[in-house]
């Protein structure tokens, strides 16, 4: 991989990436928000030879926030710059929402809104962002009341640092 401005990745800020500390429909560490009837379920389950976090919707609603998996208590400066990886897969074609944000009232995004297409075969997802102020308590967010096609996730990340690894359509030339 390419260091774009040469900043080495820091050690990974999320605790259970790989959600193997599981017990009881529970993935520790890791929070699963239901509101106004929204109501999901947690497995840890192997899809196509990778073990994985299966979220699968059940009851959704309009609001696609109202069903989120997320994980608080990381901190973030304003300015550094920050990595976040996490892989991920559905049987069918779905989107999916991942937030930088507070943990608390208001819940402000912190410089970091994606939406990304899933589907059937695993596809790691990278991106980098600069939160746009400190804070003691964010969190990392992933929306998934959009539909009701199961998501599985794991190898979660986010580590001070850019890494940029090019596509298959680029290079330095």
């Amino acid at each position: 991989a390419w260091l774009g401005g040469g900043e080495d990745l820091g050690k990974n800020l999320i605790i259970n990436p790989d959600f193997k500390f599981f017990a009881m429909s529970k993935a520790e560490y890791w929070n699963l928000e239901q509101h106004s009837g929204a109501r999901g379920h947690l497995r840890l389950e192997d899809y196509k030879g990778i073990k994985a976090l299966c979220i699968k919707p059940f009851r959704i609603n309009d609001t696609p926030w109202h069903l989120q998996l997320n994980q608080s208590n990381l901190k973030v400066n304003k300015g550094q710059n920050y990595t976040v990886v996490f892989k991920a897969a559905a049987q069918q074609q779905r989107p999916m929402s991942v937030r930088i944000m507070r943990a608390h009232l208001d819940w402000m995004e912190l410089g970091f809104s994606k939406t990304v297409d899933i589907g059937p075969e695993w596809k790691t997802f990278q991106f980098n962002f600069q939160p746009k102020e400190d804070e003691e308590n964010a969190r990392i967010t992933f929306i998934i009341g959009q539909d009701r096609e199961q998501v599985y996730l794991t190898d979660v990340q986010m580590r001070t640092g850019i890494e940029y690894e090019f596509g298959s359509d680029e290079s330095l030339e």
